[in-house]
């Protein structure tokens, strides 16, 4: 210890807290206000779950919250005045204002530009404009999956069919009629749409479409794509496929791409 000098609470609300005989020992990284001391002066502080309010006479002073057995106010600055000299003493919030990769994960990991601004108008302490060091939080955080490669398309009418059925919706149709199936061309892109009332339904509509497109197009369907679901992995739809020789091709499970 020091010295014993005049404490000043600046709170973010614009009130100010003096605290006398307050002990000034440089060897504690952290300042420390006695609860019991508040009281005595006449606050009333309110404790909420881990959160802490701080009122005189009906009038909000500050708010705080507990960590690790201690109330960590929110305050703007602390200094301490002793008879022979000044010393300014930064609070826990601010001792490291001046390292903007601490900022930068106070405010959510926000970008360097956004940091900047704030800096500039005064809303962070000392901090001055710095480059933002990598953050390894925001590298595992952001990481994204490897774009798909663009698939090989085919290059002649029903060569390859994609399917998929969606469902169930809001609204249903007239029959009651609640998903839908489609089957796309991957040449053409051109698509075919039944309205259908249970999943079940699907190799029906795939028996019509094929019989439709067949004779249509003089054609016969080489390939069909579809998704995992069990409507399209039924004995009955593998035994169809076999007996019409369309080969079938099922997607890489969790990849909608």
């Amino acid at each position: 210890m020091l010295g014993i000098g005049t404490w000043k609470l600046d709170l973010r609300g614009g009130h100010t807290i003096y605290l006398h005989d307050v002990l000034y020992a440089p060897e504690v990284q952290r300042n420390l206000v006695s609860v019991l001391t508040l009281l005595q002066l006449g606050f009333n502080i309110a404790f909420v779950g881990c959160y802490v309010k701080i009122h005189q006479d009906n009038i909000f002073y500050n708010s705080g919250f507990v960590l690790n057995g201690f109330m960590v106010l929110n305050i703007v600055n602390v200094s301490i005045k002793y008879d022979a000299s000044i010393y300014v003493v930064q609070n826990s919030s601010t001792i490291n204002d001046s390292n903007i990769i601490t900022w930068h994960a106070r405010l959510g990991h926000i970008g360097q530009d956004r940091l900047h601004r704030l800096a500039r108008a005064g809303l962070l302490g000392s901090l001055t404009k710095k480059e933002l060091p990598i953050c390894e939080h925001c590298l595992a955080g952001k990481a994204t999956r490897l774009p798909f490669g663009k698939a090989k398309r085919a290059s002649s009418l029903l060569q390859l069919i994609h399917s998929n059925i969606c469902g169930p919706m809001n609204v249903r149709a007239r029959y009651r009629g609640n998903y839908f199936i489609t089957f796309i061309d991957d040449f053409t892109r051109f698509g075919h749409v039944y309205l259908i009332s249970h999943n079940s339904e699907a190799l029906d509509c795939f028996i019509r479409y094929t019989n439709l497109v067949e004779n249509k197009l003089s054609n016969k369907i080489k390939a069909l794509k579809t998704d995992r679901g069990r409507e399209y992995l039924s004995e009955q739809f593998k035994n169809f496929c076999d007996e019409k020789g369309i080969a079938r091709k099922l997607t890489i499970p969790y990849t909608p791409q």
